[in-house]
């Protein structure tokens, strides 16, 4: 099964500045654990780098929205097994911008795969719902 790991920068929507999103997801095609433990702990480093560096630059919330939202897209693409869609990546920084927890949207994945056509459009009815019944964590 292909890992995949993010290596973009913190999205505009989460960040408020007005600059083109930059999202890259890199297959992690190691076949070896101690390869693979390596390249969880680089991407989990790289991921530190830029959580560090939002919170230096004074936005400690800006650092902890870039963190859960990373850790979504992760999950999203380790689940449907490809990076996801940049309006995709939009609406869960809008998502988590707005107060959703990571844990309601990792939680809306697996109700997604579980599906008998997991597709990104059942996933944003689960959300809807979610948004309708007031569930935020």
């Amino acid at each position: 099964m292909t890992q995949y790991r993010y290596t973009g920068d913190i999205p505009a929507t989460i960040s408020g500045q007005h600059q083109d999103l930059h999202h890259h997801y890199q297959p992690d095609t190691s076949t070896t654990s101690s390869s693979s433990s390596t390249s969880t702990s680089t991407s989990t480093t790289r991921t530190t780098t830029r959580v560090r560096a939002c919170a230096r630059e004074g936005d400690p919330r800006a650092a902890m929205l870039h963190g859960q939202y990373v850790d979504v897209c992760e999950y999203y693409a380790q689940a449907f097994h490809r990076s996801p869609a940049p309006a995709i990546q939009r609406e869960i920084a809008t998502r988590i911008k707005a107060g959703m927890s990571a844990d309601v949207l990792r939680a809306a994945i697996d109700d997604t795969m579980m599906a008998p056509r997991p597709s990104w459009a059942y996933m944003a009815a689960i959300l809807r719902r979610c948004d309708l019944e007031g569930i935020r964590t």
